[in-house]
């Protein structure tokens, strides 16, 4: 026994090596659908509507193929070249792989917090309990009825499972129609278990048919036959064995030729992109990507030579050449020179505004003057901030001098917070057009749209492949972008297509427009901004390096561009660069856009004080500081450091701890800016995670995700909240 726990452990790590693709593959969808809570509302997309749960199946199948032969192949290809370790790992290893593809997005569905909430212990449990049953079911199928136990534990272990599917389905058949999911995903996480046995089953049968054939060759060069592909000789095998050997590589040839057609499309197309869902495309990417990585692998076994090791090294040293920049931010031409040099600077522009409202200002005795500061957060922050501003602008009963609109001065924010202030600022410019516009439903049409799937089919697309082929392709910051403009044309009257110059107000009819972004090689703060900053703030002026470029002929930039530019969100887009400078997610240094706002209202504050002109009008104005949230109101809770994650992380962890610190110190920079001055109130936060009862408020403790995509669940908590917070105004 200690003999041969021995020889398991020591060729442990080169089977974790060997098959290394598929098991980061499994590790990764671990992380995706149950430690991110955008992975889990991916998951309750699945119960929501038929398209996702189809592709996803259909996508989680195809990984499981992959994964499973794909390590096969890589195996076969080991011991073609005499390089052995024991026939456990060659057996089960790519079986297990397979089957743990479709462990996962069940353990997905019940670690859900609308379903089980399992915790991390709760759903290792449950990971053991799904791979005891392989071992039980392989054990019981390969040797017989040999010990009654097994054969006791499988029924248990089914039983139980299906019986709990059973009481989850069952638990939640009246709910709501937006809670439809709690009742559709048990069905479907049954029907996934089931396809589970059904895959061992199929491991079984396989391998007894391949044993049946060659139980009596003897395995010589004479007695074998090669799989091939397209003529070439691929693998030796038995030839007893030959046909369904070559049968099983046909098939999955013919899978991956459509799974990379259907890769392939969605890159190139925004409606299959749409049509297919962001967790079926994660499904297949999972697939393909593993397929590729055993490719390599396969060929670095059959060669001898370590092309991974190539690959990285050839990435790195493309990397190095000028022509290898992938990631330029999406010029617009333009037929003349310096066309932002024409922004009003801050005091025109206020004055201007000033002059719009002159004879409301005259005939009021206060006149409230709004900022509004929107947080970042992903489609969650721009689902979230559109809605409260559009919802403000459409109250009912209200004559001109009370529509909000007609007393908002600036709007700031960063990151999802932008995308919700660019999709209110769009849809006031269309309503000048048509002053019956209702904004409020036409905003959360446009920002409910799949913004995810089409930008991380570049991601892992085109983007993987050009640090290997440096050609000139869209990257997924620029497929966002497209995304949105292609959803703008129903909604916004194409508004995020429109060039940037043609969208910004200065006429003063509209407010200030503050886009927060960061400069990545100086880590200093950066805005896009409809009025000139340099004559109240040294934060870097965007858009006077954008002109910068026109001489070139490129002088402009697209609506969806200069957003994008502020939601550069980590990871899901990367740093955009113009000339030599890189712009990523102003989050990284304000996540609220406060600082640049008390640069303004620093600056207002003095023309107020020098100006005797509009001194009258000036007197009546009374600035509301309006902050739009949508982070969590509980603290979080602080955690013991491993000691070695003291020794090794924290310098890093210290570092991105220190983004939301920096946020919260502008923020309270400005709060107190506010309470110093008469003419100054601050009114309470408009924060997504309040919910309000008749005896008080009572927080939301389950967590909004933070994600290109909202499933339908999530969009009508928003949208109660809403209710909410308008009920009375």
């Amino acid at each position: 026994m200690f003999t041969q726990l021995r020889v398991f452990l020591t060729y442990l790590p080169k089977a974790l090596w060997l098959y290394a693709p598929g098991l980061i593959s499994v590790m990764a969808a671990y992380f995706l659908l149950m430690k991110l809570p955008q992975g889990q509302d991916l998951i309750i997309q699945l119960g929501e509507y038929p398209g996702p749960f189809v592709f996803s199946t259909v996508g989680v199948l195809v990984w499981s193929f992959f994964v499973w032969y794909s390590s096969k192949l890589v195996s076969y290809m080991k011991v073609n070249k005499g390089v052995t370790i024991p026939a456990i790992f060659y057996r089960h290893v790519p079986r297990l792989l397979g089957y743990n593809a479709l462990v996962m997005l069940q353990m997905g569905i019940l670690a859900l917090p609308t379903m089980l909430d399992l915790s991390a212990g709760y759903i290792l449990c449950f990971m053991l309990l799904h791979n005891t049953l392989y071992f039980l079911l392989s054990h019981f199928w390969t040797e017989g009825y040999t010990y009654p136990v097994t054969k006791w534990l499988i029924i248990l272990i089914v039983l139980s499972k299906i019986v709990l599917m059973f009481w989850l389905c069952w638990a939640h058949r009246d709910v709501e129609p937006f809670l439809r999911h709690q009742f559709y995903l048990p069905i479907i996480g049954l029907g996934l278990f089931l396809l589970e046995i059904l895959l061992v089953r199929f491991y079984i049968l396989r391998r007894r048919y391949i044993n049946e054939k060659e139980k009596n060759d003897r395995i010589d060069d004479q007695e074998c036959d090669y799989v091939r592909f397209m003529g070439r000789e691929v693998l030796k095998v038995p030839k007893s064995s030959h046909r369904i050997e070559q049968l099983y590589f046909t098939t999955f040839n013919i899978v991956a030729l459509i799974g990379g057609l259907v890769f392939t499309c969605t890159i190139f197309f925004v409606g299959v992109a749409d049509r297919i869902g962001p967790l079926a495309f994660a499904l297949l990417t999972f697939g393909v990507l593993v397929g590729l990585a055993n490719l390599v692998g396969y060929q670095s076994v059959r060669r001898n030579f370590n092309f991974h090791f190539l690959i990285v090294l050839w990435i790195i040293i493309i990397g190095w050449f000028d022509f290898a920049e992938l990631y330029r931010v999406r010029l617009v031409k333009t037929r003349k020179e310096n066309i932002y040099g024409e922004r009003p600077d801050l005091k025109t522009y206020f004055n201007r505004w000033i002059q719009d409202r002159q004879v409301d200002i005259a005939q009021s005795t206060e006149f409230p003057v709004y900022i509004i500061l929107s947080d970042g957060g992903a489609s969650r922050s721009g689902y979230w901030v559109a809605s409260v501003l559009a919802s403000w602008e459409d109250l009912p009963g209200r004559d001109t001098t009370q529509v909000f609109s007609n007393h908002l001065l600036c709007l700031s924010g960063t990151s999802g917070g932008s995308v919700g202030n660019v999709t209110f600022y769009a849809l006031l410019k269309n309503k000048q057009h048509n002053r019956e516009l209702k904004l409020t439903k036409r905003a959360q049409e446009f920002l409910s749209t799949d913004f995810l799937t089409y930008c991380i089919a570049h991601y892992f697309g085109s983007d993987l492949m050009r640090h290997v082929v440096p050609i000139h392709f869209t990257d997924r910051a620029a497929a966002l972008e497209k995304v949105m403009e292609h959803a703008s044309d129903s909604c916004l009257e194409g508004a995020f297509r429109k060039p940037l110059s043609e969208v910004i107000d200065v006429s003063g009819k509209l407010p200030i427009l503050f886009l927060n972004t960061t400069e990545v090689q100086g880590g200093s703060p950066a805005v896009v901004s409809s009025v000139k900053l340099t004559s109240f703030s040294n934060r870097m002026d965007v858009l006077t390096e954008i002109d910068s470029t026109g001489k070139d002929g490129y002088g402009d930039i697209r609506l969806s561009t200069a957003t994008i530019l502020s939601a550069r969100f980590p990871y899901i887009s990367p740093a955009g660069s113009i000339r030599n400078y890189y712009f990523v997610d102003g989050g990284y240094f304000d996540n609220s856009g406060a600082g640049v706002v008390h640069e303004m209202l620093q600056e207002l504050q003095r023309v107020m004080e020098e100006d005797t002109v509009y001194k009258p009008l000036y007197d009546k104005l009374k600035f509301h500081l309006v902050h739009v949230t949508n982070t969590p109101l509980d603290s979080a809770e602080l955690k013991t450091i491993h000691p070695l994650t003291n020794d090794i992380g924290a310098p890093l962890l210290t570092v991105l701890n220190t983004y939301s610190s920096q946020t919260t110190v502008n923020d309270q920079r400005l709060i107190n800016y506010f309470r110093e001055r008469d003419n100054m109130v601050i009114d309470p936060d408009i924060n997504l995670y309040k919910d309000y009862k008749s005896n008080g408020i009572k927080r939301d403790s389950v967590h909004y995700p933070m994600n290109w995509v909202i499933s339908d669940y999530n969009l009508q908590r928003m949208n109660k909240r809403l209710r909410q917070e308008f009920n009375g105004r």
